[in-house]
């Protein structure tokens, strides 16, 4: 016989955002958002030395036409984000901040998309910090 354990039942978070796009310009789209989420809402879920935090999110980003490659057009983003986390070793809050920029590329007469990304983040929490690239590849194909 074959068992599952037990689902832990409780409350979800609450939380509260907002987001916003200006796509009034021909080739450039400004994209903005904030978020918070009460993650204080799960304590007593778990153990009780569990540090929780509630966690905001504020973010900004632009995508724009890019130069020609190939000869097709190339997408061009940037974008910056900063957020807290809601979980920690200690009473110390962790903060995350990160700046990232991409490019896409349509091929095939539009039926392969390829999209390339880079971010930068940093971490930290009291006195301790940590850096981190982060490289993406995305493939979309088209039928």
């Amino acid at each position: 016989m074959c068992g599952y354990p037990a689902l832990v039942q409780g409350p979800l978070p609450g939380g509260d955002g907002v987001g916003l796009a200006y796509g009034g310009l021909t080739v450039t789209v400004f994209s903005a958002r904030f978020n918070t989420e009460r993650w204080s809402d799960l304590k007593g879920l778990g153990s009780p030395g569990l540090q929780l935090h509630d966690a905001t999110e504020a973010a900004a980003g632009v995508e724009t036409i890019g130069p020609r490659l190939a000869g097709q057009t190339t997408v061009l983003r940037l974008g910056y984000r900063d957020r807290g986390l809601p979980f920690s070793s200690d009473a110390n809050t962790v903060k995350e901040r990160s700046i990232n920029g991409g490019v896409g590329l349509s091929l095939a007469r539009g039926y392969l998309a390829v999209d390339l990304g880079v971010a930068h983040a940093v971490r930290t929490s009291g006195a301790i910090s940590e850096t981190g690239w982060i490289v993406s590849v995305g493939l979309a194909i088209r039928p």
